[in-house]
This record gives structure tokens, C-alpha cells and sequence, in this order.
């Protein structure tokens, strides 16, 4: 392994922390109801990679870009751990519905689900 050379496979796995999904739109939007659809379907897209890897949210950031690329985050920690679309839903539109977003055209959205700590693997401890 000298200079760094090593003939051995990169082995690259690790388990998720978090899942997340953004989308752009085209041009800035000004229309709330285009970005609430948006966002419900970006739930949609998260619950399901929750769903798929047999995961639950203990968490969730909404992330909003403006049109003049301001960024605004804003999290929140869940009751209980879950991968309901419903719950995810509402909590959503609940950190949206928040003053915290101005009324000026989005450009962006984006949601993150934090893992809940008890669907991650333990770390092997070495003594």
C-alpha cells in the first residue's frame, strides 16, 4: 500500500442517516398551492425510501429557496418515530404554514427525514 496504491475492492456501504428529496421548479413560483402540491408529493417520494428500507423519521426539515436563492430551513422533531405519509404530510404543512416563510416567489423545496436512532446499526464495540 505504498503512495497509496491499493489493489483491494473500495467497499463503500454504510447505512442512511437521513433520506431527503428537492425539486426546482422552472421559474420562481408564486402560486402556494403549486408548492403545497409539490411538497405532498415530495412526502410521498420520502415515506416510500422510509417505507422501503424498513426505516422511521424521528425528524423532518423543510428547505425553501427563493427566487433571489435566500435559503430557509426549518426542522422539526417528530412526537413518535414514523413513515406515515399522513404524519410526514401534516408536518410538513405545518413547518410551511409558519410565518418563518416569506411570501415571495420559491424556487426550490425540499424535505429531509433525520433516521430515528434505533433503526441505525450499532457501531461493533472493540473491547
Amino acid at each position: 500500500m505504498a503512495q497509496g496504491i491499493d489493489k483491494s475492492p473500495v467497499v463503500g456501504f454504510r447505512h442512511a442517516k437521513s433520506y431527503s428529496h428537492e425539486f426546482t421548479f422552472d421559474e420562481d413560483i408564486n402560486d402556494r398551492s403549486v408548492v403545497v402540491e409539490k411538497l405532498l408529493e415530495l412526502c410521498r417520494q420520502l415515506c416510500q425510501r422510509l417505507n422501503n428500507s424498513h426505516t422511521q423519521a424521528d425528524s423532518i426539515t423543510l428547505k425553501i429557496k427563493y427566487g433571489d436563492f435566500e435559503v430557509r430551513q426549518k426542522s422539526k422533531k417528530l412526537s413518535d418515530p414514523t413513515n406515515n405519509d399522513v404524519q410526514i404530510s401534516e408536518n410538513v404543512l405545518d413547518l410551511f404554514s409558519q410565518e418563518l416563510f416569506e411570501r415571495k416567489p420559491i424556487r426550490l423545496v425540499g424535505i429531509k427525514a433525520t433516521i430515528a436512532k434505533q433503526h441505525l446499526v450499532d457501531q461493533l464495540k472493540l473491547f
